[in-house]
């Protein structure tokens, strides 16, 4: 450490007469200053340089008797000034080799309690620098812990020590010409280990300001990310701010400077910061890393899909849809998503190699993925029919293999195809791939899904609002036919499709069949309790208004063989009997009559009519459709549903003991 003492003392200074020594300590400015060049004149003299005696015994004198603490802040200055003539008569040649001995009181001073006595020996240093130029260098360690102790004085002495590091910096920087870098990075390195908390954040805070004005280097950043990233390492949280608003400072020049930076050395630099023990590097590090990947991608958009290597890029981000954090898998999506909008005459291939992914990720357990997911999904199929008919193929089979997934996520995935889809198309091509299912159970487990969502989903609205028109629209049948068939695998779909549609006689054969072939079952009955909570959904509204009108008998009929149906006092037959009664039972006519036949005659013999002549049944208006055949339909699907039910029941013990 420098030392402000010195073997070498004199109390005469050849050729300096005392008494300008005398008025360089005086109160009055003017004085001090006429004295100021007064000792220029005869310390410049050869005959005084060529002493180093008297050099070192005038610095001696103007340490000790003009810049003890005891002395007067005016004493002080006109010693900081007496250094400073010194140091500037002897210029570059001889001035280096008294540092040690005139840099020790005037760092001292840095510390003076009076403001004017430390910005006096900012000055000094300053004006010292500018004449040694690069030989304060060595000194540079003393002289950033004199000027760093100053932030112990928050607020009014950083500017001020700010400023004198920056012109040292600027006469430090060059020596021959050349900036030695290397050693003052490696300075910067060891200091932040060894500083105090206040010297380190005053160090920080001076990087984020001044330093990346001077120097241009791609390395020396590279370097200074460093310094800064062991300041967010730090445990004060003030130092922690300070280094990332000084690496958000970094960033700005590297992104704004002339010159190019190695971003690849960058991006390895940063994923080694990205691997630290603490969150806020990592964050930092990763925040950074994300800006350079979004903005090369981004580039590559405009550009042809030959300047980046889409497949390589898919491999990668697919491989993250199974990471086991949730934001990455949806950030994969996302770039998923980007890249087949850029460039899908090679994306889309690439999936139809790899489609079983975006299958299994749709099993994600977080909804957000898998709505993601099926935006993917949506933007491949749309403008390929294979692809459409393929992704309701796997996703089927997936339903199937999976039956937990089905109940957890089917109900959202089927109304959000609908959604990204045609609606009525996504519902057609269900039926289709159900009509050639040979697993009975899973068909109807897949219907009673599927017509849930039909009744409840706001994204099928305009779907149930065109089956609503069946009996007078034909784009309305054709559709009530194209589902009719795999609807048929559950009988509260068949029932709750055909009180859509309307077709509440129909609906009443249906449910009187199961009478008929004395097939009921619990399962049926479970299925016909749902149906009953179906009906208390806003799509059966308008119920409630035909029967209060007293519009259709076929529909009231239906209700109530519903309710016979249903086990007394429970939910399902409560709310059966709570809509009834909305309707007086002199309402109908004929309310009685065949309502509770075991036998329904033929479809063209059953001609009831509503006693009001203006409410015929609106089913006796469409001739375009077989009830009949459709009746026996459902009737021929259900018998093998209670065929499999029963063979599967009797197989039970034999299965139990086989595996005991």
């Amino acid at each position: 450490m420098l030392s402000p003492s010195s073997n070498h003392r004199s109390d005469e200074f050849t050729g300096i007469p005392s008494c300008v020594l005398s008025n360089l300590g005086d109160e009055l400015l003017e004085t001090r200053i006429r004295a100021l060049y007064q000792l220029f004149y005869f310390v410049s003299k050869p005959e005084f340089k060529s002493e180093s005696k008297n050099i070192l015994a005038l610095a001696d004198h103007l340490s000790k008797e003009f810049m003890n603490p005891s002395q007067p802040s005016y004493r002080k200055q006109g010693g900081l000034i007496g250094l400073t003539v010194l140091m500037v008569a002897l210029r570059k040649e001889l001035a280096h080799l008294f540092l040690p001995k005139v840099l020790p009181p005037v760092l001292y001073c840095l510390r003076d309690q009076d403001r004017w006595v430390r910005e006096s020996a900012g000055e000094a240093l300053c004006e010292i620098a500018v004449i040694v130029k690069g030989e304060i260098f060595v000194f540079f360690d003393y002289i950033f812990s004199a000027i760093s102790s100053l932030t112990e004085d928050p607020g009014r002495n950083f500017p001020v020590s700010n400023k004198v590091l920056d012109r040292i910096l600027k006469c430090s920087a060059t020596k021959d010409g050349e900036f030695r870098i290397e050693e003052f990075i490696h300075f910067l390195k060891e200091t932040m280990n060894k500083v105090s908390y206040d010297e380190r954040l005053f160090l920080l805070r001076w990087i984020g300001t001044t330093l990346p004005h001077h120097l241009e280097s791609q390395w020396f950043y590279l370097e200074l990310i460093e310094v800064a990233f062991h300041g967010l390492r730090q445990p004060k949280y003030n130092e922690r701010q300070t280094s990332a608003k000084d690496l958000a400072e970094i960033l700005y020049h590297i992104k704004t400077g002339e010159e190019k930076v190695d971003f690849d050395h960058l991006a390895k630099r940063l994923l080694h910061f990205a691997c630290l023990p603490d969150q806020l590097s990592q964050f930092t590090a990763l925040t950074w890393v994300a800006c350079e990947i979004n903005e090369g991608i981004s580039k590559a958009h405009a550009g042809p899909a030959k300047s980046l290597n889409i497949n390589s890029v898919l491999s990668v981000l697919t491989s993250e849809l199974s990471c086991a954090q949730k934001d990455t898998r949806i950030e994969a999506l996302h770039w998923i998503a980007k890249l087949l909008a850029w460039h899908r005459a090679v994306v889309v291939p690439y999936f139809n190699d790899n489609f079983d992914i975006l299958i299994k990720a749709l099993s994600d357990p977080s909804d957000e993925v898998v709505l993601l997911v099926l935006e993917v999904h949506a933007c491949i199929a749309r403008d390929a029919s294979t692809q459409f008919h393929r992704l309701f193929v796997f996703l089927v089979q997936n339903f199937q293999t999976d039956r937990s997934f089905l109940l957890r996520q089917g109900s959202l995935i089927v109304s959000q195809l609908c959604a990204l889809l045609n609606a009525e198309q996504v519902y057609l091509e269900f039926s289709s791939v159900l009509d050639r299912e040979d697993n009975l159970e899973f068909a109807s487990q897949l219907v009673q899904m599927l017509n849930f969502v039909l009744i409840t989903a706001s994204e099928l609205a305009d779907m149930r609002a065109l089956l609503k028109q069946t009996l007078v629209n034909a784009g309305g049948r054709d559709l009530f036919l194209s589902l009719y068939s795999s609807w048929c695998h559950s009988a509260s779909a068949t029932i709750s499709l055909c009180l859509l549609v309307q077709a509440y006689r129909h609906a009443t054969h249906v449910i009187l069949s199961f009478v008929e072939e004395e097939d009921m079952n619990m399962i049926s009955l479970t299925e016909l309790a749902d149906l009953v909570n179906l009906l208390e959904t806003p799509c059966f509204d308008y119920i409630n208004q035909l029967l209060e009108a007293k519009r259709s008998l076929w529909l009231w009929k239906a209700l109530h063989c519903l309710f016979m149906l249903q086990p007394q006092e429970t939910v399902a037959s409560n709310l059966l009997m709570r809509r009834l009664r909305k309707v007086p039972a002199h309402s109908f006519v004929c309310a009685r009559f065949e309502c509770f036949s075991c036998k329904p005659k033929p479809m063209d013999t059953l001609q009831l009519a509503d006693p009001s002549n203006e409410n015929q049944d609106t089913e006796n208006k469409q001739d375009a459709i077989n009830f009949a055949s459709l009746l026996e339909q459902f009737k021929n699907i259900q018998r093998k549903h209670f065929k499999h039910a029963k063979t599967k029941t009797q197989l039970q013990p034999y299965n139990s003991a086989s595996s005991a």
